[in-house]
Order: C-alpha cells, then structure tokens, then sequence
C-alpha cells in the first residue's frame, strides 16, 4: 500500500471516529425519552418490556457501529504493515 492511499485511510477512520462520537450522542438522545416516559407511566411490567426492547435496538444501533470500526482498523493497520 503506497503513502496516498494509507493517508487517505487515516483521514476516512478519523472522520470514521467523529461520526462514531455523534452516534453515541444519538443513542443518549433517543434513550431519553424512553426513560422520562417510563418514569411517567409508573412502570408497570408491560411498559417495562417495552422500554427494554426500545432501549436493546438503539444500543444495538451505537455498539454494532463500534465493534466494526475495531474491526476495519485491525484490518487497515495489518494491511499498512
């Protein structure tokens, strides 16, 4: 791999790294809500469930980001060396 084109793969996994930092926000963002209105609704077992199941898919939506990010960076620096 020649000196432009591992250039360009640091500036795509730094811009790759900001984008995961504005993810995690989103996920803080979404989570919010989920938690004032079970707090409103005196937490039956039902809203509960419900919560957890929202809660689970937008964790999924910031963790899965993540770990393929590790995953493209292992690859990127094995392939530079």
């Amino acid at each position: 791999m020649n000196v432009a084109t591992a250039s360009k793969l640091k500036k795509l996994v730094a811009v790759g790294g900001l984008l995961l930092v504005l993810n995690e926000i989103r996920g803080i963002v979404m989570a919010a809500p989920v938690f004032w209105t079970l707090f409103q609704t005196g937490n039956s077992e039902v809203d509960t469930v419900a919560a957890i199941a929202m809660l689970m898919g937008i964790l999924l939506s910031v963790i899965v980001p993540i770990v393929l990010a590790k995953r493209a960076r292992a690859h990127f620096e094995s392939a530079l060396n």
